[in-house]
């Protein structure tokens, strides 16, 4: 419980401790009379230099609560644009065939190594809804490409995979939730619904 609360606050510990410890200093000092007020009439031309100095270290705390508050997992931090599509194609037979395009784009500012796209499908139909785990994935590559390259997207590069899915004509609509995960861990995610049923001209 402790270890969840922490992971929660841990940006809001580091201010927090910090003006404690500030707080701790200057009750020190006072304790041993070096704030005193005939010290600080006594010293004048070291507490200008002390003053100049706090201002200095008040500026760079400064500039590190700013970062934390309005910049920290904006900057050097891997972030990913992830959609699908599904493109229904009607068939002869009894199912019909799910055109599947999942698209990652990396937005932020490292590469994203590794990339592996998972898909998770609820068929929904009149015998209820049925789960399964689908990675039928082909990545869009040029003729040219080495196949056991490494795979990354760079920072502002997108990449395309692209696959099918078989559906029973019986199922009424079918939805995906798509995730593409880094070597590192980073997970982003996208879902979507579609139907299966085609559509009748009038």
């Amino acid at each position: 419980m402790m270890r969840v609360w922490l992971t929660r606050n841990r940006e809001l510990l580091f201010p927090a401790i910090t003006v404690l410890i500030a707080f701790f200093l200057l009750a020190n000092l006072v304790k041993h009379g070096i704030l005193a007020p005939s010290a600080l009439a006594a010293n004048k031309d070291a507490l200008s230099a002390l003053n100049s100095a706090v201002n200095v270290i008040v500026i760079i705390f400064g500039a590190i609560f700013s970062y934390y508050r309005f910049f920290r997992g904006r900057t050097f931090f891997a972030r990913a644009d992830v959609d699908i599509g599904v493109t229904l194609l009607p068939t002869t037979a009894d199912y019909n065939i799910h055109v599947i395009t999942l698209t990652a784009k990396n937005i932020g500012s490292l590469t994203i190594w590794e990339p592996v796209p998972e898909v998770t499908v609820f068929q929904v139909g009149p015998d209820g809804t049925h789960q399964s785990r689908w990675d039928n994935w082909r990545e869009a590559r040029s003729a040219w490409e080495n196949e056991r390259m490494l795979a990354l997207i760079d920072s502002g590069e997108t990449v395309t995979f692209t696959g099918t899915l078989n559906v029973h004509k019986t199922i009424w609509a079918v939805t995906y939730i798509a995730f593409l995960r880094s070597s590192h861990g980073e997970i982003w995610k996208h879902s979507l619904t579609v139907s299966n049923l085609e559509k009748k001209n009038t």
